[in-house]
Formats: C-alpha cells, sequence, structure tokens
C-alpha cells in the first residue's frame, strides 16, 4: 500500500514501482516518471501524460491466480463470438456526442476482446461492458462495472464505415472508430506491471499490463 492505496513494486530490487502519490497514479522506473492525475481505486487504462516524455502508456488487466502467476487465457478468447469487435476504440465524431467534452478527454478509451468483454475508461469512470446478445448489426449489452451498470440502455451498432455508435437512452449517443483509424499509435514497446514489476502487491485479483 501506498497513501491508502494499492501499489506494484518490482521484486528483488531495482526501484521501478507504480503507485498513488496522493494525488496521481506514478509509473515509476527511472527516466522520465508519467503520471495519470486521476483519482481511481486502481492505475487507469490511460490518461498517463504528465512527464510522460515520448511515453504512451496504455493499461489492461488480466487476471492472476492465488499464487500470482497470470491466469491462462480461457479457451476460444482468441477467436471469440464477437471477433469483429477486438481492439482498441477512440472517440470519433467527437462533436456529435452528447457528452462532447467527454470524447475530447484523452483518457477516454475502449479496450474490447473477442469474447464481447469491454473495459473502458473515462474522465471519471472505469467500468465493463459485456455483450448479451446480439441481432444483424446491434448488440445488446450490460454493464458488470463502473458507472455503466446505471446506463438507461446499452444498445451498440455498427456502422457502414466500420465505426460503431452507442444509444445510451436517456444518456444519449457515442460513436467510436478503431485506435488505428483515429491517430497513429505511438507506442513502440510492451510491458506487464506483473513482470516487471514482480506482482509484489496489488491483492485486487487483477494484474495491469501496459503498453509503453
Amino acid at each position: 500500500m501506498a497513501n491508502g492505496k494499492p501499489q506494484w513494486v518490482k521484486e528483488g530490487g531495482g526501484g521501478e514501482k507504480v503507485f498513488w502519490t496522493g494525488y496521481s497514479w506514478d509509473c515509476f522506473w527511472g527516466g522520465w516518471s508519467p503520471e495519470a492525475q486521476v483519482d481511481t481505486p486502481v492505475p487507469p487504462l490511460a490518461g498517463y501524460n504528465k512527464d510522460r516524455g515520448g511515453c504512451d502508456i496504455k493499461v489492461r488487466y488480466q487476471r492472476v491466480t492465488d499464487g500470482g502467476e497470470a491466469a491462462p487465457e480461457e479457451p476460444g478468447s482468441a477467436n471469440g463470438r464477437y471477433p469483429e469487435l477486438a481492439g482498441e476504440w477512440r472517440p470519433t465524431r467527437q462533436g456529435q456526442w452528447t457528452r462532447p467534452h467527454q470524447a475530447r478527454d484523452r483518457r477516454t478509451v475502449e479496450r474490447w476482446d473477442a469474447d464481447g468483454r469491454c473495459q473502458y475508461q473515462t474522465e471519471h469512470d472505469i467500468g465493463v461492458i459485456v455483450v448479451v446478445s446480439r441481432m444483424g448489426d446491434e448488440y445488446r449489452c450490460r454493464g458488470e462495472s463502473g458507472g455503466a451498470r446505471d446506463a438507461p440502455q446499452l444498445i451498440m451498432r455498427t456502422n457502414a464505415d466500420g465505426t460503431h455508435s452507442w444509444d445510451l437512452g436517456a444518456w444519449g449517443v457515442e460513436h467510436w472508430a478503431r485506435a488505428e483509424d483515429v491517430s497513429a499509435s505511438s507506442g513502440s514497446g510492451k510491458f506487464s506491471f506483473a513482470r516487471l514489476f514482480g506482482w509484489a502487491g496489488g491483492g485486487s485479483g487483477a494484474a495491469p499490463v501496459a503498453s509503453l
């Protein structure tokens, strides 16, 4: 724990760690020390923009076993029921969002797997959405965690141009495109907090895995 929240520290020394400073999540590893200035229970999926240098850090979570090892992928996860959704998505047509300020926030992201499970982040929220059923180009979903659990409805429709749009009922609409179609990625490699930091700490049952 650090400042009241879990931290991840590399086992065997070296000093590398990810910790809550009291006002931000800090990726301390020498050189630049990227920080995400958002108050969340665990490190956010994106938004590590302060003191970032040339880094572009993105986080995903992977379930771990009781022994601290990364759990094996579930059968069929690479070729699941919804492979067309798999990947990272970013806001598009931002001016047409019901909440355009949220679309313009750099932290706003969706990360889908091929089984129809989405880890999302917005300015003030992190959660999970899953597909319940599909009929044609319409996906009916439910929120498993985060603010999505309270959404009036979660209906996603794919568009002819490869984007998808959310109909959130009284909450309005959102429009998303694949990240590579929104802007070229500036990431140049990947590392796992669980490996890099030896998975010493956390205790949440999931190890964050980041791209740098």
